[in-house]
């Protein structure tokens, strides 16, 4: 037992190790849904469902090893708590403590390891493309179109010349994408030919837009007409050094502010 146990944690330790890689350097839910995002065969939610089970077994097996090693870890602290200097308890607490608090405060080396996690993660959005809205893939044809602005009867046309059928217009996105084996985002690439002309520059959202963190300051002041001068100086008002090259968060990782803090600064902007 005590084999099979230990061989358990090995193994499945391994594999929490490869699902915490792979979830680190996967893209955003979202993004993930939209484009069908795969690995080895794998969608993100299957090495989402992985990872928490894999880990599970790792907590049980660690707890019966634990139970099986009481003796040992005992005379580990025993021994610890005699020696005042070095000790291997005190190091070992040293670096937990390190990690919590690091993490916790935001401080690098800890920092540096999120921050290249999500920009790994905003670049594999950047290049397989955002969803129009957060799960857009789950809406019916036709409350897609009407969201999207999409003239339906065209959309239905241009749709048959590419060789997808729509059923009904109360078939998601995903369910038209998966009957024809392609992905949400072709879908709506095929259809967006059909969208209605938009107007010199978008009206201002109400909430943050897939991928907000990941533009500039110019482009989001080019896409929503605003005056790149006043954002500027408003932002700058509230306490950010902003640039028209910035991103939204690097504006908002410069001042230890969130994404959303400095989306609500433009959002008055645009109200005043």
């Amino acid at each position: 037992m005590r084999r099979i146990v230990s061989l358990t944690l090995l193994l499945a330790g391994i594999l929490v190790v490869l699902t915490s890689v792979v979830l680190y350097i996967a893209p955003h839910g979202r993004v993930a849904s939209w484009s069908e995002w795969r690995l080895w065969g794998l969608t993100k939610p299957q090495w989402v469902a992985m990872h928490i089970n894999l880990g599970l077994l790792v907590i049980v097996a660690g707890v019966i090893h634990t139970l099986y090693n009481l003796k040992p870890i005992f005379a580990y602290i025993r021994r610890a708590g005699q020696t005042s200097r070095n000790s291997s308890f005190n190091a070992a607490l040293a670096l937990v403590l390190v990690t919590v608090l690091g993490t916790f405060f935001n401080l690098p080396p800890l920092s540096t390891v999120i921050s290249i996690g999500e920009r790994l993660t905003d670049r594999v959005g950047e290049v397989r493309g955002e969803p129009p809205y957060g799960h857009a893939e789950q809406s019916s044809f036709r409350f897609f179109a009407e969201r999207m602005k999409i003239d339906q009867g065209k959309a239905l046309e241009l749709l048959r010349q590419a060789g997808i059928t729509v059923a009904s217009d109360r078939q998601t996105i995903g369910e038209i994408a998966a009957a024809h084996q392609v992905t949400p985002a072709r879908v709506y690439e095929i259809m967006k030919p059909a969208a209605a002309k938009a107007a010199a520059g978008e009206s201002f959202p109400d909430v943050p837009p897939p991928g907000f963190g990941r533009r500039t300051i110019d482009e989001i002041c080019t896409t929503y007409g605003l005056d790149r001068a006043r954002v500027l100086a408003m932002l700058n008002a509230a306490g950010l050094a902003a640039a028209a090259e910035m991103s939204i968060r690097e504006v908002a990782d410069a001042a230890g502010r969130t994404p959303a803090s400095v989306f609500e600064i433009l959002r008055q902007a645009v109200a005043d």
